[in-house]
């Protein structure tokens, strides 16, 4: 029973990285999922974003993170010069090693967003969410089933092959802030502006239950987000960007910089040709990953894609992680202000 808990936990871990969390490498693309506040505070009115994560393709399982969500604003104006509402969901699963063991969560944010004036934007969020956990121990091999050459699944294990399927209500909530001028184009003119943030998930800490005898309960997770753009020029600019996660004893660290540059000018009159920027840089992970990546910008559309590179020795057993984000933005109408 001990060896079969100590699988479970094994998953656990594995599954959730060091900050007990799914995440995602990168930090720049889903800003709502770190914080509840950070809901509509973008360029544009609704936007709708999808990100895959394939972890560890050398390990001979798979373990992989999805992620679909739609924002929306309610009373937003062009320029932000007024309050006004948004709202996210977000679908998320995430699923990994040969038990299967996985969260399924839905996810509803609220954010209220305030200009306090031309310049500075100031929201607060809450997000009420739904998981489901489950595994399927039927999958999973143990040493009882040696037979002398190879690991036999006929053989019985002796272990009680069982987890309970739970789920659970959760709630997070936050506070993000925002700094410099809106502008429709990505780069425009040598200006700095900063979003900045902080947000407290699983405040109800809910319990976790494996099976029938244990329960635990899920740690309070605190985040601290922030992301600096410099325009060097009117067709380059920097993104600096920080992300801190800890979650009861673990504590996760990324940081790094993108380099965007203008591609392709779009039309000023007709506005049929719209620009398009091509950005490369990499973040580096506290675990010891180096995340080099590159991003393509056209319009409303972004896509991203990015390689996790072990540093460490782990590297040999386990290989990189792959991670693909798309998203595409309403910029010139709302469908809720209309």
């Amino acid at each position: 029973m001990r060896y079969l808990f100590s699988i479970v936990s094994l998953f656990v871990f594995v599954n959730s990285g060091l900050s007990q969390d799914y995440h995602f490498s990168q930090i720049n693309r889903n800003t709502m999922l770190y914080n509840p506040a950070a809901t509509g505070m973008f360029n544009g009115y609704e936007r709708f974003s999808v990100s895959h994560r394939n972890q560890w393709i050398g390990a001979g399982t798979q373990f992989m993170t999805s992620l679909a969500s739609g924002e929306f604003t309610i009373g937003k104006g062009i320029r932000d010069e007024k309050s006004y509402v948004g709202i996210g969901v977000l679908l998320l699963n995430d699923i990994g090693g040969d038990s299967r063991f996985g969260n399924k969560t839905g996810a509803i944010n609220f954010a209220g967003i305030v200009p306090l004036n031309k310049q500075n934007l100031l929201s607060a969020g809450i997000q009420t969410a739904y998981t489901n956990r489950s595994a399927d121990l039927s999958r999973v091999t143990f040493l009882s089933q040696w037979n002398g050459t190879a690991i036999d699944p006929t053989i019985p294990t002796g272990e009680e092959n069982s987890m309970t399927t739970f789920g659970y209500l959760d709630a997070s909530a936050g506070i993000n802030y925002q700094y410099g001028q809106k502008q429709n184009k990505v780069v425009r003119e040598n200006t700095v502006s900063v979003e900045s943030g902080f947000a407290f998930f699983h405040l109800n800490r809910p319990k976790l239950r494996y099976n029938a005898i244990t329960t635990d309960k899920l740690d309070i997770k605190f985040v601290f987000n922030s992301k600096i753009t410099y325009t060097v020029s009117s067709r380059a600019a920097l993104d600096f960007c920080y992300l801190q996660a800890k979650q009861g004893k673990h504590n996760e660290i990324v940081g790094g910089i993108y380099y965007k540059t203008l591609v392709t000018e779009g039309s000023k009159i007709t506005k049929t040709k719209q620009d398009s920027y091509l950005g490369f840089g990499a973040f580096y992970q506290s675990t010891g990953v180096l995340i080099p990546g590159v991003s393509l910008d056209f319009g409303g559309f972004k896509f991203g894609v990015s390689y996790d590179m072990l540093l460490t020795k782990l590297r040999n057993g386990y290989g990189g992680s792959l991670e693909f984000s798309f998203s595409w933005t309403a910029m010139k109408y709302s469908v809720f202000n209309k």
